[in-house]
Parts: structure tokens; C-alpha cells; sequence
């Protein structure tokens, strides 16, 4: 819980101009792994079990 508290009060007093770069770094992470991805990943797993 702390560290939650700790996070949360990092952002609030994160200068825009970073929010704005984090913001942009992690909708970047979130297109490039996004839920067919993980569902290929998955099946690949599985695929590899039974090989």
C-alpha cells in the first residue's frame, strides 16, 4: 500500500513534458504487445508442449 501511495504521488508531481514521454513509451509497449500477441504467444507455448 505504501509503495502505491509512494507511485501515486511521484506522478502527481511529475512535470508534464515527462507524463507526456511515459505516456507515449508505454501506449507504444501496449501496440506492439497487445492481445494477439499474447494469444499467439500462448498458442505457441502449447504448441511447444506437444513437440
Amino acid at each position: 500500500m505504501v509503495g502505491s501511495a509512494e507511485a501515486l504521488q511521484t506522478a502527481l508531481n511529475m512535470p508534464l513534458a515527462e507524463r507526456n514521454e511515459r505516456h507515449a513509451a508505454m501506449m507504444e509497449t501496449i501496440r506492439r504487445h497487445d492481445i494477439r500477441v499474447s494469444r499467439d504467444n500462448f498458442v505457441r507455448q502449447l504448441q511447444d508442449t506437444r513437440q
